[in-house]
């Protein structure tokens, strides 16, 4: 294995480090990996040969975007003897097109960059309530739900990098200089582009990503008691049925800290529901609110609106920050250094994918709250719909990194919430590197995908797959 780092040295200088401190370090406080080294390459064509190395040396790679993955690992691999291939060089924006919206970014293009470059003109990005200075490319592969639904609906297309060394783009994207607008996302034949996300099938170098156009909007935040939940949650359901509303439709608990600062009354839950559009077709929306629920407060995008209710304007008008991350600390944070900052608090995180009812989010918070008084924990508990019919949950218990009873504690309330969820029918959407989930009724044919394009199993082993 030593024989790689030589080769890796010649082809990327600095670049190149067996310096490995700064990739182990996790704000969920996940056990160190034994990291091979970590590789910074600069282009696609570098990535290429790293490739070529690792298959003589039989170093398997762990890609990172940013590696800014928090409460699921961060940039930890999922394996030891994992090469990082740390892609956050790779941070060009190769194409803007505002009439067929749409960018071209590599992996390393943040949230912020991207957003700074659309700014002023019709379009914006879907963003997340992450930090500002997280992966577009890499929350997309790990099937983030951004402010206006799944990023996963934004991807059009991508281009990898196998471990054959071979160059692969998907849908209609030419490998040659013929322009493409990519209106037409699945290409002709097999759609792969999902092939590549949550896999190992390849290294990413390049996306297709969706933008969206610049709308009026205006919010409202919906209250519930606790009595009154399934009803509430069917409700909601019925109003994004009728095409009405549209993802994401965010359920909260009241005590969630991004709520700081609301007026929330007796409820015990509050939704944000985003109604777009011009003032005609906001009065519709309101009625069919109205008619539904008693507890609705409409806000407008006003100087004079709480602070969170600010912070979702600027996200629903496609501007990231880190005011979310903020709120989990109580206090301004720099996003960049959490994972490092031992007084930011730790969090783990469960994500299951639920159906859209009362009665099935009821049955996901019953469980939680179960395994809450088991541990000690208390979850803060959050359900955003990605469909007409579905919804993911983000369940997740903050602890202080600095006493080893809370982290154990927060480690085994994430174990049993995920296992007992499974158990029930909640299968996740992502798990964290530390709690990899990989029973589907699907494994089998990944495996021989995986088999053809990957025989050495180089790439991300033990992601979302058995290592071999």
């Amino acid at each position: 294995m030593d024989n790689a780092l030589p080769e890796w040295r010649d082809l990327l200088g600095e670049r190149a480090t067996v310096d490995t401190t700064a990739h182990n370090r996790n704000l969920t406080e996940f056990p160190d990996r034994k990291i091979h080294s970590v590789l910074r390459p600069v282009s696609r064509a570098e990535v290429q040969e790293i490739i070529a190395v690792a298959a003589r040396h039989r170093v398997p790679l762990y890609p990172v975007s940013t590696g800014r993955n928090w409460g699921l690992g961060s940039a930890l691999p999922v394996m030891d003897g994992c090469a990082v291939v740390d892609l956050r060089l790779m941070n060009r924006i190769l194409e803007i097109n505002t009439d067929l919206r749409y960018a071209v970014v590599e992996p390393g293009v943040t949230q912020r960059q991207l957003a700074d470059a659309l700014a002023g003109g019709p379009c914006m990005l879907n963003v997340t309530g992450s930090g500002a200075d997280t992966s577009v490319v890499g929350n997309v592969l790990e099937r983030g739900v951004g402010v206006l639904g799944p990023r996963t609906r934004d991807l059009r297309a991508l281009e990898a990098v196998l471990a054959t060394g071979e160059i692969v783009r998907t849908g209609h994207w030419s490998t040659g200089d013929v322009p493409e607008w990519h209106q037409f996302p699945p290409g002709v034949g097999p759609d792969v582009t999902g092939l590549f996300v949550q896999s190992g099938f390849g290294i990413v170098t390049a996306a297709v990503v969706g933008l969206h156009p610049r709308q009026p909007v205006e919010l409202a935040l919906v209250g519930s008691r606790e009595a009154d939940l399934v009803r509430h949650v069917d409700l909601l359901r019925l109003l994004r049925e009728s095409q009405l509303f549209r993802d994401r439709i965010e359920i909260n608990a009241v005590d969630d800290p991004r709520l700081a600062g609301l007026p929330t009354g007796a409820g015990n839950w509050s939704t944000w529901v985003a109604l777009w559009g011009e003032p005609p077709v906001v009065s519709v929306l309101r009625d069919a609110l109205d008619k539904r629920f008693a507890d609705v407060t409409y806000y407008r995008d006003d100087v004079s609106a709480p602070a969170p209710v600010r912070t979702r304007f600027r996200k629903l008008a496609g501007d990231p920050g880190d005011e979310y991350v903020s709120a989990m600390a109580g206090r301004p944070t720099n996003a960049v250094t959490i994972d490092e900052d031992m007084s930011f608090p730790g969090f783990v995180c469960a994500l299951p994918a639920v159906p859209f009812t009362g009665r099935h989010v009821r049955q996901v918070v019953s469980l939680a709250r179960s395994v809450d008084v088991e541990v000690g924990a208390r979850a803060h508990l959050t359900f955003n719909s990605v469909s007409e019919y579905g919804l993911e949950g983000f369940l997740r218990v903050p602890f202080d990194r600095r006493v080893e009873a809370e982290v154990a504690a927060a480690h085994r309330w994430v174990l049993l919430t995920q296992d007992r969820l499974a158990a029930n029918g909640f299968r996740p959407t992502r798990t964290s590197v530390e709690h990899m989930y990989h029973a589907s009724g699907h494994t089998g044919f990944a495996l021989t995908l995986k088999q053809a394009v990957d025989p050495l199993d180089l790439i991300s082993p033990g992601r979302y797959l058995p290592a071999r």
